[in-house]
């Protein structure tokens, strides 16, 4: 029996000692939390402030009050008018009478901890500022078919979207935005008044104009329209105002995949055209064809204001009938031609300076000879430059 009851005993201490560190441990977090909350929730009410300004602006008032609490304000000055002038005049009070003082009912204040957020007393005019609204439609062609991939813009905005494949579109206008941009290749742009309308159907005609072009190909001539192979056309009145020397260098950045590098700056150097990069390790330059003649000389000797239009066949389908020729492309140049009627005389001058941008000192010929005759020295020969007779030179 006394070992039992000393096996109790001993039981129920080691029960106890647990049981009261576990209470110690579950008060101490429990009075630890409560401080925190009361210190957050207290410290706009317990602080005090004093504050005597005359005729000042708001923002030097709310600076103020920062600079004696811990206090700090934030709100946008085209919301809230923090330049008009007040006069404040407190005793430790706390911040909702400083802020009762400054504002009146004209703004709310929201105080979280030390942080206070101003906000307009009446929130209609934010929300007509952020106002947005919905509008839907659908963009058909001249037939009533559906154009799919057309691009919708809000005008003045980087707002936008695209039509499905069923030719419907939705996009959200932020307030402000007026007119709609109805844009698709192909087709003439459009630009529709939204008004009061939530619901916009609008019908694209084509472009006329770009695809009744028409571009030279091969032996013959075909409109744009009806391309199917890769071929870039370029009108005379885009190279001839250009200020260059050469044809080959009007064609630089005017059409896709062409590629135009100049050797050196020198007068007159040579021009390098890649059509779509490098398609042997041979002569990779394409073949020009003026009026109908083949040439491979290049077109630098052609004035560029005899040059009607210029076509560029990329792909092997646009070029096939040059044969092997054509492996790296085709440039077909068309030139001007006499017409009846008047008779237009054209003149064109220009002219160009080219100069160094760091133009090296060089040596006069006596420097020189010095030069030579030390490393002579330093080979272990004789001197051969006598600078008594041949003198500083030029």
């Amino acid at each position: 029996m006394k070992k039992l009851d000393h096996y109790e005993k001993s039981s129920f201490i080691v029960f106890s000692k647990r049981t009261i560190r576990i209470m110690r441990l579950t008060l101490f977090l429990s009075l630890f939390t409560v401080c925190q909350l009361w210190a957050t929730e207290t410290y706009s009410q317990i602080t005090r402030i004093t504050v005597n300004l005359e005729n000042q602006r708001i923002a030097d008032v709310l600076l103020a009050v920062e600079s004696q609490s811990e206090f700090y304000f934030l709100y946008s000055p085209k919301l809230i008018d923090v330049e008009r002038t007040v006069t404040v005049s407190v005793e430790k009070q706390p911040i909702s009478e400083i802020l009762k003082e400054i504002f009146g009912d004209d703004v709310k204040y929201a105080v979280y901890d030390r942080q206070i957020i101003l906000t307009p007393a009446n929130d209609a005019g934010l929300l007509d500022q952020i106002q947005i609204r919905r509008v839907t439609g659908k963009v058909l062609d001249t037939e009533g078919e559906p154009l799919p991939g057309v691009s919708v813009v809000v005008k003045g905005t980087n707002k936008g979207t695209a039509t499905d494949a069923d030719g419907l579109f939705q996009i959200d206008v932020p307030a402000g935005g007026e007119v709609l941009i109805f844009s698709f290749i192909g087709m003439k742009s459009r630009e529709v008044e939204i008004g009061n309308q939530s619901v916009l159907n609008v019908t694209m005609e084509e472009g006329d104009l770009e695809l009744d072009e028409v571009v030279v190909i091969g032996y013959g001539v075909q409109k744009k329209r009806d391309l199917t192979g890769a071929v870039s056309a370029i009108a005379s009145d885009e190279i001839s105002s250009l200020p260059v020397t050469g044809v080959q260098q009007a064609l630089q950045g005017q059409a896709s995949g062409v590629m135009i590098t100049q050797n050196h700056g020198a007068p007159g150097a040579g021009i390098q055209v890649r059509i779509r990069g490098v398609g042997t390790i041979g002569d990779s330059d394409p073949l020009y064809v003026i009026d109908g003649v083949p040439t491979k000389e290049g077109i630098n000797n052609l004035n560029t204001s005899d040059i009607e239009s210029i076509s560029i066949l990329k792909d092997a389908a646009a070029s096939a009938i040059y044969g092997t020729r054509s492996s790296n492309g085709v440039i077909l140049i068309t030139t001007k031609r006499g017409k009846a009627g008047v008779t237009d005389v054209v003149f064109n001058s220009q002219y160009g300076i080219q100069k160094i941008s760091n133009k090296l000192d060089l040596l006069n010929a006596e420097q020189y000879a010095d030069i030579c005759d030390e490393a002579l020295v330093n080979a272990g020969l004789p001197k051969v430059w006598n600078n008594s007779v041949a003198g500083a030179g030029t």
